[in-house]
């Protein structure tokens, strides 16, 4: 999911779960926040290692 929070913020998210029978599921989280201020570019929270 995205949304835009303001002017030069969005918001990003996704959650991706998998499960076999007779074993744990594993799943995957990203939630992060991108923007800009003046100039510099930002990305913070648990996102995907570019």
């Amino acid at each position: 999911m995205e949304s835009q929070i303001a002017d030069d913020v969005d918001f990003h998210g996704r959650y991706e779960a998998e499960d076999e029978w007779g074993t744990s599921a594993t799943s995957k989280t990203q939630a992060y926040i991108t923007g800009k201020a003046i100039v510099l570019d930002y990305s913070f929270g648990r996102q995907p290692v570019w």
